[in-house]
């Protein structure tokens, strides 16, 4: 049959893997029937007669090309597809272990292959895994040897459950139902339970309780041997029967709780291995065999009546299955409660392009089919009359030590009943008691009520009071509001005249250095004249002093001549004529003239004093004012020059730690390729090790876990040098020297502590600790501390509100 013509090229199916792989089928919604296209691999007439193929396969859109000619050429799209190489197990795990899984937990399931003859039907269900020379090949082993295998896998793996699995193995041939383990039976009478719908073969065929894996394949070996084949031309064993596998799994629970009725799961799945549609001018079957194929084209056209019928409900709902015993078996796996995977099968040449088409629209009407799947999960009749026996059983002891304690019982009902009467007295007395209590309790509510009335009096006097308060705190509130609006408009009065002060200062502090010119050009002309006049008094006072000797000494000649004249006279009186005449002879010091310009002078000079000592003082006060900001701008230039120079130092110190830092890390790394040339013969020792202790780190010494925000603290004195462009140099100078490491996202200065704290926000924490690295090895004795991101966000807030 169809393993001859597939086991010739089992090493291309068998064992290989896929070449493209099979796309996982879409999940299923759902029962809709699932159906996947499997391509068998070329023939040896087929390869000799070089015909084209008719069929591409695309596993990636689970789809296939089917071309007749260069001009026409369909595309289908299925669940899953599988090509020439594709291997049995892959075949199985999408096409069969949903089925079997489900019917594991009490669904009924169908599995079935279709296609032309020859094209791998029968070895894609029914293969067992061995060759014709008798050897055991398990990749080759088909879905019915898989299936079991995984039922009793998972009955070994349910701890709880109890399972039993049974097997029956029947042939459909030429319309008549026969067992193939049991010859004898041959015509099995199909009829339907009107109740449940389920499908009742009589005679019953021979059933048989597998045991393992191994079984079922004696079992099917066994059957194989009675399955009616024949002989033509595409097959050389061709199946003339559809045969029918049916396993039922049926679960109960091992432990039973008492109360709930036992309930079993049962699944039956139908592996189905149609015989292959024919056409007389392809096989060339004559005789017994073209009656055959009458009867499995016939069953076979019944089936695709009833597929048709499903999918087009305009034909009225009548689904014809009575018109076929093959359609009557598979009534549940199409349109019923089963879940249903069809395989269909089909050959890659173009020699067969009709049978290639007709079997791939087969598939894509039954891909539209949805079944109604139900669990069947039925009660267990027999344990649950065990179980009512045992609890008759545990009814009966009980009440026989019921009718042995019922004196003690009445025994117990005399006192019982003592101690209700004494619990009726109680009552008595409780009720009494509850009545005085309730008198009480009214009393003292009375009460209540009017020491409430009381307290609401004196509460609406406090509410009034308080209320009178408020307004009187509003009507401060409010008079405090207007005041401190006039205060406001002052201030703003204030603001405007100091505005105009500090206008009119500048226009007086520009008057004063226009004076103080002034006053240096009226001063320097003063001087002029004065050196002038000075210059000028000396010259006539010289004149008029030589012109007085001069006349002195005459005079003195004169004097001398009149004395002795007097004397030679001896008379008075001349003299006193030589005194008059010396009196009118002697010139004064200025004439009137110059007397009368020397008063003009100086009055002008007094004037022009008074002007000085003016202008003198008001420039001692523009000095006083000069000399204060000329100390004040000394004073910053003094601190900036100091700044800078700490800053100069600063870098060059830096730059010397970096050089250090650099020439260490040179060291350190030449050791350690020393070290590790120097392993070559057994002496291979740390090169990490080497570096610690080059850079004065302790062995294993670490830094804290990094993040990816840090706090730097510098050597500069922010709250000394806080204006605006230090700070931007600074956070150019940190973005500048950690960008070549990564992402810098932010850089906050912190004017407000001495200790020159730098927050750096970096885009990762290996480019923060890259950088730190970088920065302490550039900076030298800086220190540093990673932050986590609360932390960052708090100290980002306070230097915040700090700035505003």
């Amino acid at each position: 049959r169809g393993q001859n013509t597939i086991s010739s090229t089992s090493n291309k199916l068998g064992g290989g893997a896929d070449v493209k792989g099979v796309s996982k089928p879409p999940e299923i919604k759902g029962g809709r029937v699932r159906v996947t296209l499997r391509v068998r691999p070329q023939t040896r007439d087929e390869e000799e007669s070089q015909a084209e193929r008719a069929v591409e396969v695309e596993p990636e859109t689970s789809s296939i090309l089917l071309r007749r000619n260069q001009w026409d050429e369909d595309t289908h799209k299925f669940d899953a597809v599988f090509q020439e190489q594709s291997a049995q197990q892959r075949v199985y795990e999408t096409v069969a272990l949903p089925v079997v899984e489900s019917v594991m937990k009490g669904y009924n399931g169908t599995i079935m292959a279709y296609g032309q003859t020859g094209t791998g039907k029968t070895f894609t269900l029914g293969h067992l895994g061995v060759l014709e020379n008798g050897e055991q090949d398990p990749s080759l082993k088909g879905i019915m040897v898989r299936a079991v295998d995984t039922i009793f896998h998972e009955k070994e793996m349910d701890e709880e459950g109890d399972y039993k699995v049974q097997a029956n193995f029947l042939q459909l041939y030429n319309e008549q139902v026969q067992d193939l383990w049991d010859t004898k039976t041959k015509d099995i009478s199909i009829t339907e339970d009107r109740q449940t719908g389920e499908v009742i073969l009589e005679p019953k065929p021979a059933s048989v309780d597998l045991k393992d894996s191994k079984h079922i394949v004696d079992l099917l070996q066994q059957g194989e041997k009675n399955r009616a084949v024949a002989n033509h031309k595409l097959n050389a064993h061709s199946s003339r029967s559809h045969a029918v596998l049916i396993i039922t799994v049926t679960r109960s629970q091992k432990v039973q709780q008492m109360g709930v009725p036992p309930t079993l799961h049962r699944g039956k799945l139908l592996l189905v291995d149609l015989a292959g549609s024919e056409r007389q001018k392809s096989t060339g079957s004559s005789g017994q065999t073209l009656e055959e194929a009458k009867f499995i084209n016939m069953s076979l056209t019944t089936l695709g009546k009833c597929i048709n019928s499903l999918v087009d409900t305009s034909q009225g709902g009548h689904v014809p299955y009575r018109e076929s015993k093959l359609t009557r078996l598979l009534k549940d796996s199409f349109g019923g409660s089963a879940r249903t995977s069809l395989v269909v099968c089909v050959g890659p040449s173009s020699l067969y392009w009709h049978e290639t088409s007709n079997t791939v629209k087969f598939g894509q009407r039954a891909i539209k089919i949805e079944n109604n799947v139900r669990k069947r999960e039925l009660i267990d009749y027999k344990a649950l009359c065990r179980q009512q026996q045992q609890q008759v059983d545990l009814l009966t002891s009980a009440l026989e030590n019921a009718e042995a304690n019922r004196d003690e019982v009445e025994t117990e009902l005399v006192a019982l009943q003592a101690v209700q009467d004494k619990h009726e007295e109680l009552e008595e007395q409780r009720n009494k008691q509850n009545e005085e209590l309730m008198t009480q309790l009214q009393q003292q509510q009375n009460e209540m009520e009017t020491q409430k009335a009381a307290h609401r009096k004196e509460l609406k006097k406090a509410q009034d009071g308080l209320t009178a308060q408020l307004e009187s705190l509003q009507a401060e509130i409010q008079e405090r509001q207007s005041s401190e609006a006039e205060a406001l408009e002052k201030q703003s009065a204030l603001q405007a005249k100091l505005a105009e002060t500090n206008e009119l200062a500048r226009k007086n502090l520009i008057t004063a250095e226009q004076a103080r010119e002034q006053l240096k050009s009226v001063s320097d002309q003063q001087e002029e004249n004065e050196e002038r006049i000075r210059q000028e008094a000396e010259k006539l006072a010289s004149a008029k002093e030589r012109e007085a000797e001069i006349k002195m000494k005459d005079f003195e000649e004169k004097i001398r001549q009149a004395e002795a004249r007097a004397a030679a006279q001896q008379g008075k009186e001349v003299i006193k004529e030589v005194v008059k005449e010396v009196v009118k002879e002697v010139p004064v010091p200025v004439s009137p003239a110059a007397a009368g310009d020397a008063d003009a002078r100086a009055l002008r000079e007094k004037k022009l004093e008074n002007v000085l000592m003016i202008l003198q003082k008001e420039l001692i006060d523009l000095k006083t004012k000069i000399d204060d900001m000329e100390l004040k701008h000394k004073q910053e230039v003094t601190a900036c020059h100091q700044s800078w120079q700490q800053r100069l130092m600063y870098e060059m110190k830096a730059k010397e730690k970096q050089i250090e830092y650099l020439q260490k890390t040179l060291e350190g790394c030449k050791a350690a390729l020393q070290t590790h040339e120097q392993g070559v013969n057994g002496t291979k020792k740390g090169g990490r090790g080497i570096i610690d202790k080059i850079l004065g780190r302790k062995p294993g010494e670490s830094d804290a876990t990094p993040t990816r925000f840090v706090r730097l603290c510098s050597m500069f004195n922010p709250t000394v040098e806080s204006s605006p462009k230090w700070v931007e140099e600074v956070k150019a100078d940190v973005c500048s020297s950690c960008s070549i490491f990564g992402q810098v996202e932010d850089v906050r200065v912190d004017t407000h502590n001495p200790k020159g704290l730098i927050y750096i926000a970096f885009g990762n924490p290996k480019t923060a600790h890259r950088a730190v690295v970088a920065i302490k090895g550039h900076l030298g004795d800086i220190t540093y501390e990673f932050m986590s991101e609360s932390m960052w966000r708090d100290y980002v807030s306070k230097l915040s509100e700090a700035k505003s």
